[in-house]
């Protein structure tokens, strides 16, 4: 049985060794920090979340909890997300159909889109595109210390009101073409898709006569920084002092943590 996770269905879902699994997805906030867990905590909140911004289903079986989908909104209502993916081995036939009623309850709340992120041959691959998501685009994630180049680095300034556009414009020019829907191809379509992030968030450009070159957001928690950055498809050759540029600017703002 598919259906809402409810609060009635925590104090006999939280057993020790009940649903003990691993994320199948990734969102901005796990990315670099490893897969999480369904804890007994996560579940109890994920039980009372249930509202306008966020959509939890299970799997029953026997009245067991045997498969768990999460999804919530990013920047706007109309573009949600899977923000976890959680299964037993009995429940992971049921993700197919746990996917597509995720699908169609935030389709209900207004949403034209919804992503799922996870690794490229990741077990969450397979019910993903049975269910009916599209590969959109790939991403390369590297885990480590930022380790400055040699060379001119670039020049970042901090990202100003007006420069939204140019920025959409640089992210599309990314973009395989094939991905533009899924992004967005207005600049209002590209912003309600803008992953939230977790920590404290700062943006950054670098211009060139010719318009922007490059573009770096740097996301802060506690203990880390993740780092996600854009380079012009015509300036391949730049990219070490890209990563020069990002490492000046994360020494300069933010001493003594780790970026990854």
């Amino acid at each position: 049985m598919i259906r809402r996770f409810r609060m009635t269905d925590a104090p006999c879902q939280l057993l020790q060794g009940r649903l003990n699994s691993r994320d199948l997805v990734y969102t901005r906030a796990s990315i670099g920090r490893g897969t999480r867990k369904l804890t007994r905590v996560a579940a109890a909140c994920y039980s009372m979340s249930n509202g306008p911004g966020r959509k939890v289903l299970g799997s029953f079986e026997n009245g067991w909890l045997e498969a768990l989908v999460i999804t919530q909104t990013r920047k706007a209502a109309t573009v949600w997300e899977v923000s976890g993916c959680f299964s037993s081995a009995k429940g992971y036939s049921q993700l197919d159909e746990l996917l597509l009623a995720a699908a169609s309850a935030v389709g209900e709340s207004g949403a034209e889109r919804m992503f799922l992120r996870c690794a490229a041959k990741g077990p969450a691959c397979g019910p993903a595109q049975r269910a009916g998501f599209h590969y959109a685009y790939s991403e390369e994630l590297l885990v480590g210390r930022l380790r400055a180049a040699q060379g001119t680095p670039m020049h970042f300034r901090p990202v100003r009101d007006g420069d939204a556009h140019d920025v959409f414009r640089l992210q599309m020019a990314t973009a395989p073409i094939a991905a533009r829907p899924a992004i967005g191809l207005t600049l209002r379509e590209w912003e309600a898709s803008r992953e939230l992030s977790p920590g404290r968030t700062r943006e950054y450009v670098c211009d060139t006569e010719r318009g922007l070159s490059a573009w770096a957001r740097l996301d802060t928690t506690s203990d880390s920084i993740t780092v996600e950055a854009t380079l012009h498809p015509d300036l391949p050759g730049l990219a070490p002092m890209l990563v020069e540029g990002i490492a000046r600017v994360v020494g300069r703002d933010s001493p003594g943590l780790a970026p990854w």
